[in-house]
């Protein structure tokens, strides 16, 4: 153990001895910040389809998608780590934000079909 860090020797017939160190410990401040804007487009989502009585369904899959990166984000960052600008998590967090996104303005755009009255 050096430096509190537990390290790994890997010996390799014919070659020299590698030495590899365990993963640094990182959190990501793109992650966090996909994470914060697609919880306000979900409240912001949320408060227009109710009030203009929109298709709702569009907005549940907006809120689980906002719900997935939070969980997301609370199991693979550490804020207590050093803070990174990319880390190996923010592709998937930046899918996950496209799809709320998507959902979203989706929500906004459909329109509940009005009644059809005969005259």
């Amino acid at each position: 153990m050096i430096g509190g860090k537990v390290k790994t020797t890997a010996i390799v017939p014919g070659e020299k001895e590698i030495i590899t160190e365990p993963e640094a410990k990182q959190w990501s401040l793109i992650n966090l910040i996909l994470i914060i804007i697609g919880v306000i487009l979900a409240i912001i989502t949320t408060i227009r389809v109710l009030l203009k009585k929109q298709n709702w369904a569009w907005m549940v899959i907006a809120i689980i998608a906002d719900i997935a990166g939070i969980a997301l984000y609370l199991t693979t960052q550490n804020m207590s780590n050093a803070m990174v600008v990319l880390d190996k998590w923010t592709i998937i967090n930046v899918l996950i934000f496209a799809g709320s996104v998507t959902a979203a303005v989706v929500a906004i755009k459909c329109v509940k079909d009005k009644p059809y009255h005969s005259s």
